[in-house]
């Protein structure tokens, strides 16, 4: 074993110790943060319940109820990195909603953790997301109706089944995602996001994740960084070397399908996401393309957030201190209030009884359909379209006196092109980069 093997595998060995330890002793503890009053207080969780798929293999789900009478709305996640593990602290989620009056249903998806099968990423999402929706409905303690949220990836499981038409599927709320994997997920103006996509299709790779410190993104031929690090695996070889082909992708890309969207949806993101434009892309491709009772029931909300929704634990952004701000969940649970809790089907079959939100979250579908929030300010706005109607784009010029080269240095934005400045120097080592961390997570 090579010294930089070694390292690695330490590093690894302590990673998943601390994981270990958050999982077990400080996940089932952790709360989460909302301006929300408790219509609930006791909840009570059937783990690892069994949800059986058409072809015989079944996923696991943990189901959060209020203790109290139902049935009642249920909340649908299905996401891929673990229903009880530190890193999304998913249980936390499960409470929040299960004292909001809804049951919530938490599951590994297909080949993950607790679930059955071969976890093949995006490729059984839109199957298995109909079956767990037969599955939920069915269940004594479902009043029949079934909201999905979640972000990233379980953004996406959400979009899986979107345009399928499940008779009991109302509403969805996919944040931080985006619907067509090809171009917004592997590939960037057809460049491989190997510093995302790549580490993480090595990562997730199997029922657990693989060791991310043997992965070398340095390594060349970049085709062969996986196998270099021990766990040479299909979808990263696919992605690298571009062996997809174009069934693929039509198999994935469910922003083909908007027009068969029917569901009210809350797009949410933010600034600093890296599927920012997939939001609002998603959000724009089901205006433009479903029928006019789905495309008018779609919101979007874009808040001062990163990937992992860092500044709304931190209450602020790079320097700037956020107020006003809010919560992503609890802006979600205002959406359901609407569409999922209080939601009866019209004579039309357009839309239900829109009640007004419950406590201090904004009413997010009441308005315009584009709620947007302005750091500085920190001020919550509105906008009939995105961009808001009479914006102008104005180009921002790189400026300095020669000395533009670090936190301390001269550079500046301006709106005046430079006339005639001396040039900014600056030393670049790709080895030792300057960092990026403004109190978020840029993914």
């Amino acid at each position: 074993m090579t010294r930089s093997r070694l390292l690695a595998d330490t590093r690894w060995l302590g990673s998943r110790s601390l994981q270990t330890f958050r999982t077990a002793a400080l996940t089932p503890r952790r709360e989460l943060p909302s301006d929300l009053p408790r219509r609930v207080d006791s909840v009570r969780r059937l783990g690892d319940v069994r949800v059986p798929m058409r072809d015989g293999i079944a996923l696991r789900a943990d189901v959060y109820l209020p203790d109290a009478a139902g049935p009642f709305p249920a909340v649908l996640i299905r996401m891929p990195y673990g229903k009880r593990q530190a890193y999304c602290y998913m249980p936390a989620h499960g409470r929040y909603w299960a004292r909001l009056g809804y049951a919530c249903v938490i599951q590994d998806v297909r080949g993950r953790w607790a679930s059955g099968g071969t976890f093949r990423p995006f490729v059984n999402e839109a199957q298995d997301g109909w079956d767990t929706l037969d599955w939920v409905a069915a269940q004594p303690w479902c009043a029949g109706g079934v909201g999905m949220t979640g972000e990233s990836y379980y953004g996406y499981t959400q979009w899986a089944v979107a345009s399928l038409g499940h008779p009991a599927l109302r509403c969805i709320a996919p944040g931080d995602t985006a619907a067509d994997i090809s171009s917004s997920w592997v590939y960037n103006g057809g460049a491989f996001c190997h510093q995302t996509m790549g580490r993480w299709a090595y990562d997730i790779d199997g029922r657990r994740d693989h060791n991310e410190y043997r992965f070398d993104p340095w390594h060349l031929p970049l085709a062969a960084a996986a196998e270099a690090a021990g766990h040479p695996n299909a979808t990263y070889t696919a992605w690298a070397t571009r062996a997809h082909h174009a069934a693929s992708w039509d198999a994935v890309d469910v922003d083909r399908r908007h027009a068969a969207v029917t569901v009210p949806a809350l797009h949410w993101g933010g600034w600093y996401d890296v599927f920012l434009s997939g939001t609002i892309d998603g959000w724009r491709g089901v205006r433009q393309a479903a029928a006019p009772a789905a495309s008018s029931r779609q919101f979007l909300s874009l808040a001062a957030t990163d990937h992992e929704m860092t500044p709304e634990l931190s209450g602020r952004i790079g320097r700037h201190e956020l107020h006003g701000h809010g919560y992503a969940h609890d802006r979600v649970a205002a959406f359901m209030d609407e569409w999922l809790r209080d939601a009866g089907p019209a004579a039309d079959g357009a839309s239900g009884h829109r009640a007004a939100a419950r406590g201090p979250a904004p009413c997010v579908t009441t308005g315009p359909p584009v709620r947007y929030f302005t750091m500085v300010r920190n001020k919550w706005q509105t906008a009939a379209d995105w961009p808001p109607p009479g914006v102008e784009a104005r180009r921002l010029h790189l400026r300095g006196d020669g000395h533009a080269n670090g936190a301390g240095g001269d550079g500046r934005l301006s709106w005046q092109p430079a006339a005639d400045e001396p040039a900014d120097r600056f030393l670049y080592d790709p080895d030792r980069p300057l960092t990026y961390w403004l109190d978020a997570n840029l993914w």
